[in-house]
């Protein structure tokens, strides 16, 4: 009867849990528009936290003053990444255009028809349909065309989106600013004396500025390398390596793949001389850049780093992703790896911190 018992309330418990997760996730959907600068702010209080207590507890500031002195730095670095994303969505809407057309323009020359003496065997009439149509080169030709001419004509649309984006960026950085301003204002720098509290706030903080120092050395060296190279969009292909290496594996993967066509187009398609080795070069570079510093000095300057599973990544990249858009996606292992961070400090939750890191109970125990 006791371990009939136990059975019923363990059921009930997982039930309650999923559906309180369901609600969650529900709840962080509808106030995304909140929630989202809500988290960023967190964020960049956990990071700028220790300059504030500094002013105020060893240069003696007020408190209004240290907050403002703070406050000053995080209004100019959300002014830097402003100009950095509108100049961003900028170039990519002034090229979109033009690129678009060189790769159409291209891939039609491609898709001309041979010009062999003699007539191919093709079915007359009403047989020229089903299987037919798939094999018949011109029927391919066509429908590729309209395919590529349709993508064509959305890229100016998309790139006008990209720049509605900005602004909806922009406006989420002030109200990340408003919370900042709040949260600075609330702290109390006596208060980090609890142990537990101070460790989990230690540990969240060394997370998150190391990982966005690492992102930005990435993004500096990858625009660096580029811009030697003389590729085009340099500093926006830049930018988004930043915000890929927020996403492990998946995101160097694309923030190195991203600009191949338009090196095709800038280098072979479009060049007097064409020449393949720069397409190589623009890929390899960076590419060896990414690994080096994801898998040999990311690793040994974070120590054990996220510490989470590669399942558990993809499942947090499509959690968050799916109720948060992009912005999800880039915050997912971040919001996951603090969450993580702060669980492992108590003992009773040790079992979710373990499967979080792919630990199965009884693998790492004794």
């Amino acid at each position: 009867m006791p371990s009939r018992r136990r059975e019923q309330w363990t059921l009930i418990t997982a039930s309650l849990v999923v559906l309180a997760a369901i609600a969650i996730a529900f709840i962080l959907w509808f106030t995304r528009g909140v929630m989202i600068p809500f988290v960023l702010a967190v964020f960049v209080v956990a990071v700028v936290a220790p300059l504030a207590d500094f002013l105020e507890t060893r240069l003696r500031f007020s408190r209004w003053m240290s907050v403002t002195v703070v406050l000053l730095l995080v209004l100019i670095g959300t002014a830097a990444i402003l100009l950095i994303l509108t100049y961003t969505a900028q170039q990519i809407a002034n090229s979109a255009g033009s690129y678009g057309s060189q790769l159409y323009e291209l891939a039609t020359d491609w898709m001309k028809p041979e010009q062999t003496p003699g007539a191919s065997v093709e079915p007359a009439g009403d047989e020229k349909e089903g299987l037919w149509l798939l094999l018949d080169p011109e029927w391919l030709r066509s429908e590729v065309q309209k395919v590529l001419k349709n993508i064509i004509d959305w890229l100016p649309i998309a790139a006008q989106q990209g720049l509605g984006a900005a602004v909806g960026i922009a406006s989420t950085l002030f109200l990340m600013t408003i919370f900042v301003l709040f949260l600075l204002a609330a702290r109390d720098p006596q208060r980090l004396q609890v142990p537990e509290y101070a460790a989990i706030e230690t540990s969240i903080r060394g997370y998150l500025a190391t990982k966005t120092a690492i992102s930005a050395a990435t993004g500096i060296l990858v625009g660096v390398i580029l811009t030697a190279l003389g590729m085009e969009l340099a500093i926006v292909f830049a930018v988004f390596a930043f915000l890929l290496n927020f996403i492990p594996s998946v995101g160097s993967i694309i923030a190195t793949l991203i600009p191949l066509p338009i090196a095709y187009a800038q280098f072979v398609a479009t060049a007097e001389e064409p020449s393949w080795w720069m397409v190589v070069a623009v890929l390899a570079l960076p590419g060896a850049v990414q690994m080096v510093i994801g898998n040999v000095l990311e690793p040994r300057i974070m120590g054990e780093g996220v510490g989470l599973h590669p399942i558990v990544i993809l499942f947090a990249l499509a959690f968050w992703g799916l109720l948060w858009g992009p912005v999800g996606a880039i915050l997912a292992v971040p919001i996951t790896a603090v969450v993580r961070i702060a669980l492992s400090r108590f003992e009773s939750l040790k079992l979710i911190t373990d499967l979080m890191a792919g630990t199965l109970p009884g693998e790492g125990g004794e």
